[in-house]
């Protein structure tokens, strides 16, 4: 072993503190010194309206703060740490909010020492002498961690090096009792110098108070004597020479007369006159109360921007805006948040350590570490704005952790992966080792374009995707054609003379109503596409959403361009020329010219497919997957950019996948809207597995 020095291993200097007799002496002022300090304090947080808004503005945040116990690593052992230390946060015998209450008194001190008082965890025991608990594991966790008020420090017990050892408390017609700072945990808004006594956050504002609560008192003073008035008394000739006794003299007794009227002050005016009178003079006070508003609010703006909580104060005068408000605000924020961490690093190095040394863990790699964050009010316009610009510019990809910091931070609830009353969302496998859906979902009904779901539950899963998908298609098209041939027989019957008014009145009325037939067919077919992909039918309500979603995407869609496309199909000239044929020539002619798009109705098939994926994605996402996806072309069809360009590529995830495409998958979002059978599949080690 290598020879180590020894002055390397000793202290050699000290803090520099400032300290004599048990007592802090950093402050030049000394009567913010010590417990005359803690109680000055004490009296400004008690009577100043503008202090109290700044440690109210400074401690809620921390009350209200998410806390939350991280383990060492993902071990069965460290988990079970994780999982007893949060525990003991919440089997106290006060709560942890109270807790923080009292840490938070730092902010008005400096500094705030509270002990901890152990137990063993028997259980629940009303009324016995010993602690209870909610649990009776044996374990010895915390009883209570409560404060030793500032205002009973008797002296602090440092050592040679400045180190802090403990500190003297002082008891009520008792001796001082000697709390160890190993029994302790000692919060303070500053370490300089390891002061134990930190820094308040009101010492900054110490002077503006000062001179505030001076003024007030002068303000006040004026007010009395301008709303009351100064007494004046004038003293006739030789009223002082009536009586002979000097105390008790006209004179006399016109003093004691001003002096009952201010408590005991003399405050008044003596004159001599003609004759003994007794009036009340108003001395001018023009403009002495609005200088005295002027500095007292100067005096509270100092107060508060000694916390940077300036913004307490917008609005009480005409300056500010919300702009103001709001950077004002996040600085103020900022400042909070570095003291929550500093309270929540005093519980990891010195609470959870007590805890661990008390308690055996076998197994355990490292002490489970508490973090914290603030619940801050966001600006949910601004953040949804940026998102949008991100994720149009293909810089951010939306995924789940997203979704559920959106939601978190807009006070959404969690997104849900299984809902009370479905049933889980489990696959059962076929003998080919596929996924397949798990039962019938959808129920039978008279028309035969109702999808039948069991009918492709036994298939391999690309080839389930895809007979379900031509499936509709050619229920697509049937409807099509039934709806051309019943419309070819309403214009067979039209008079020559009226082709005209049937074409302005009839022929958009029969469009919209063909359109209404293939909506009513998808609104039927695509919930039976998402459950395909998802793998089962029941679905959670959050996923529900996505298939109305899509549902409302086709309905735009037909709306948009189906539409146009089967009433431009039709043109006035060609009714005229064919309305003068037999009426079964011109029932074959008017079908021979809407049939042309029978191939147009066929392809928003697309969205079934599409619709497929959508709910293939959301399963492997609530799986939690993270295998290689392979985006894989269809070798029959003739595709478009967006496949040539995204396909035959293996990514490294569904976000990698979602960062390259900028969000766009088979079927969703391509040029070719879903009408080739590209697919998606998980590669495992060369071996391709549909999603």
């Amino acid at each position: 072993m290598a020879k180590v020095r020894q002055n390397v291993l000793v202290e050699k200097g000290w803090t520099g503190l400032k300290f004599m007799s048990g007592q802090i002496q950093e402050d030049p002022n000394s009567l913010l010194q010590g417990r005359q300090g803690a109680e000055e304090y004490n009296t400004m947080r008690y009577t100043d309206p503008t202090v109290a808004g700044v440690l109210l503005a400074l401690s809620l945040p921390i009350r209200e703060a998410q806390w939350q116990v991280n383990p060492a690593s993902d071990s069965e052992a460290d988990q079970e740490a994780a999982e007893f230390v949060e525990s003991c946060l919440h089997d106290m015998s006060s709560s942890l909010d109270d807790v923080l209450t009292e840490a938070s008194t730092m902010f008005c001190f400096g500094w705030a020492y509270m002990e901890w008082v152990l137990k063993r965890r028997l259980g629940r025991k009303p009324g016995g002498k010993r602690a209870s608990s909610a649990h009776d594991d044996g374990r010895i966790g915390f009883r209570k961690i409560t404060l030793r008020k500032q205002t009973s420090l008797w002296e602090w017990e440092l050592d040679e090096t400045g180190g802090i050892l403990g500190m003297w408390q002082q008891r009520m017609m008792k001796p001082p009792v000697y709390i160890p700072i190993e029994k302790a945990l000692l919060f303070r808004t500053t370490r300089e110098g390891n002061n134990p006594e930190g820094l308040s956050i009101l010492r900054p504002a110490y002077r503006d108070w000062t001179y505030k609560k001076e003024i007030e008192r002068i303000e006040a003073i004026g007010l009395q004597r301008a709303l009351m008035g100064v007494p004046v008394v004038t003293l006739g000739q030789g009223a002082s020479g009536d009586i002979t006794d000097p105390n008790d003299s006209h004179e006399a007794r016109a003093r004691q007369i001003l002096s009952s009227l201010h408590k005991n002050d003399t405050v008044g005016i003596l004159e001599e006159g003609e004759a003994l009178t007794f009036r009340f003079e108003t001395p001018e006070m023009t403009g002495v109360t609005g200088d005295s508003d002027r500095v007292i609010q100067r005096k509270d703006e100092g107060i508060a921007r000694s916390a940077l909580a300036s913004w307490l104060l917008l609005g009480t005068r005409e300056k500010g805006s919300y702009a103001l408000a709001r950077e004002l605000g996040d600085m103020f924020f900022i400042a909070v948040e570095g003291y929550l961490q500093t309270i929540s690093e005093v519980f990891t190095r010195w609470a959870v350590p007590t805890l661990f040394s008390y308690n055996a863990f076998p197994g355990i790699t490292g002490y489970p570490e508490i973090t914290t964050s603030i619940n801050r009010r966001v600006d949910l316009e601004a953040i949804s704005a940026v998102v949008n610009d991100l994720v149009g510019g293909l810089v951010l990809t939306p995924d789940i952790a997203l979704e559920q910091h959106m939601r978190e931070l807009a006070g959404l609830p969690r997104r849900a992966v299984e809902v009370e009353g479905d049933e889980p969302v489990t696959p059962a496998p076929s003998d080919e080792g596929e996924d397949v859906i798990a039962g019938p979902h959808v129920e039978e009904k008279e028309s035969s374009a109702t999808p039948p779901a069991e009918k492709f539950a036994s298939r391999p899963t690309l080839d389930r995707y895809t007979s379900a998908t031509d499936e509709y298609k050619a229920a697509l098209v049937a409807e099509f054609e039934a709806w051309a041939d019943s419309t070819a027989g309403d214009f067979a019957t039209v008079a020559p003379e009226d082709v005209g008014s049937w074409y302005a009145d009839n022929w958009p009325t029969k469009v919209t109503i063909l359109v209404g037939l293939l909506k009513a067919l998808a609104w039927s077919w695509l919930p039976l596409g998402y459950e395909l992909g998802f793998k089962s039918s029941a679905i959670p309500p959050e996923q529900r959403r996505e298939i109305e979603y899509e549902m409302a995407q086709n309905d735009g869609w037909m709306d948009a361009s189906l539409a146009t496309a089967i009433q431009g199909q039709v043109h006035l000239p060609s009714l005229v020329e064919i309305s003068h044929m037999v009426e079964a020539e011109r029932r074959e002619a008017f079908k021979a010219l809407v049939v042309g798009r029978r191939g147009h109705v066929g392809l928003y098939a697309g969205a079934f497919w599409r619709t497929i994926w959508v709910g293939a994605i959301a399963y492997y996402l609530l799986r939690g997957e993270d295998h290689q996806i392979r985006w894989v072309t269809d070798v029959t069809a003739k595709h478009c950019p967006d496949c040539l360009l995204f396909g035959d590529v293996t990514y490294q995830n569904y976000n990698t996948l979602m960062r390259h495409t900028g969000g766009i998958l088979p079927g969703n979002g391509t040029t070719c809207d879903g009408n080739c059978r590209c697919h998606l599949a998980r590669d495992d080690g060369g071996t391709l597995i549909v999603l």
